[in-house]
């Protein structure tokens, strides 16, 4: 697969999980007979609020970005390789108590992962 997907999904084939004809390095779209699909790899958006929630709601709904002929699948591949993700998440949180509270989940991720 392309070194432009994210490291977690070289583990293993794909091939073997999904069916598809044929996938074509420059443009990135798997190909199959009368479909043609695409991978977007995305965090879940932890702490969302709820108009976000429904913004995104209403982007999927509209028929100009999702139409009606066409089909979205959503996949949470489990990995812990997260370091880098709380690294990030950390690196938001201001103030000296968020920023210590943001320290001990990110420590607390750590040793859960390692067992």
């Amino acid at each position: 697969m392309n070194a432009s997907i994210h490291k977690d999904f070289d583990r293993e084939r794909f091939s073997k999980h999904f069916v598809y004809e044929s996938y074509d390095d420059e443009t990135q779209l798997f190909f199959n007979r009368g479909s043609i699909g695409f991978v977007l790899l995305a965090c879940p958006l932890a702490e969302a609020s709820v108009s976000a929630q429904n913004e995104i709601a209403e982007f999927l709904k509209s028929d100009e970005n999702l139409p009606a002929e066409s089909s979205l699948q959503v996949l949470m591949i489990g990995s812990n390789n997260i370091e880098h993700f709380l690294s990030n998440w950390q690196s938001y949180r201001k103030g000296e108590i968020f920023i210590e509270l943001a320290n001990k989940e990110q420590s607390f991720c750590v040793i859960k992962l390692k067992k």
